[in-house]
């Protein structure tokens, strides 16, 4: 099972989250891999990078979305990660192989 201390297990941008927000996104992590039909295998590992994806894209939008600024001649720059990081590509990853994400084709019936 998937609690508080293993979606933190030391990711340092993690630390400052909230019990509570990180258990709002480990339940809705669980409920869009068990949405994608992610094997029971490996749905608390989809549902631990979904959680991590949603800690991740909360982080980012804690600064507003701010990507730049610059104050007092000193400028900032970061970079929005939340359609391409780490844990959301590893999570599709595994979607693609372990889960039913969409259209995989069409079923042709022939009289």
């Amino acid at each position: 099972m998937i609690d508080i201390d293993t979606v933190k297990d030391g990711i340092v941008q993690f630390e400052s989250c909230t019990d509570s927000q990180i258990k709002r996104a480990i339940n809705t992590a669980k409920k869009v891999a068990l949405n994608d039909h992610i094997s029971n295998d490996m749905l608390e590992n989809a549902t631990l990078l979904y959680a991590r994806h949603i800690l991740v894209s909360e982080n980012f939008m804690s600064y507003w979305g701010t990507t730049s600024s610059t104050t007092l001649g000193n400028a900032q720059t970061m970079t929005d990660k939340t359609n391409s990081d780490a844990f959301l590509v590893e999570y599709q990853q595994i979607a693609n192989k372990f889960g039913d994400i969409g259209f995989r084709g069409d079923v042709i019936s022939r009289d």
